[in-house]
C-alpha cells in the first residue's frame, strides 16, 4: 500500500539517509463540526481514511468547533465517482465542506515489514 510511496533510490544503501523515506501524500477530508466526529467514525467506518499508525481525525488550527475527517479515496479508480460513498452524500445534505489534508510520513512511520515489501517487491 504506503510503501510503494519510499523512493527507489533507497536500494542497497549502506547508510540510513532518514531524508529518503519523507513522503507527504495529499488526502481528501470533509470540515465538520466536532458534535459528529463519533457518529462518522462509528456509522462510516468503512469510507474513513485508515492507513496504519495515522489519525484519520485531525486538529484544525485555530477551530475548536470543527476537526477534519480524513476519507478513503483510492487512486487506483480515478474515475470512481466518490460521491456515491454514504459519508460524502450525508456531508452534501448536513453542508459540511471538503477540503484536502497533507499527511507527512518520515523515516519514523516505515516498519522493518514495509521496508522489505518496498524492496523486493517493487
Amino acid at each position: 500500500m504506503l510503501s510503494s510511496l519510499i523512493s527507489s533510490s533507497c536500494r542497497g544503501v549502506k547508510a540510513v539517509d532518514k531524508d529518503l523515506f519523507k513522503v507527504s501524500i495529499q488526502v481528501k477530508a470533509l470540515v465538520v463540526p466536532v458534535k459528529f466526529i463519533g457518529k462518522i467514525q462509528k456509522e462510516y467506518r468503512s469510507d474513513l481514511f485508515n492507513a496504519p499508525r495515522c489519525k484519520n481525525v485531525v486538529e484544525i488550527p485555530r477551530d475548536k468547533d470543527h476537526k477534519l475527517i480524513l476519507i478513503k479515496s483510492d487512486p487506483i479508480e480515478l474515475d470512481k465517482n466518490i460521491d456515491e460513498t454514504s459519508l460524502l452524500k450525508e456531508a452534501k445534505i448536513m453542508g459540511w465542506p471538503s477540503t484536502t489534508h497533507s499527511l507527512e510520513l518520515d523515516y519514523d512511520y516505515w516498519t522493518a515489514g514495509s521496508a522489505y515489501f518496498n524492496f523486493f517487491y517493487l
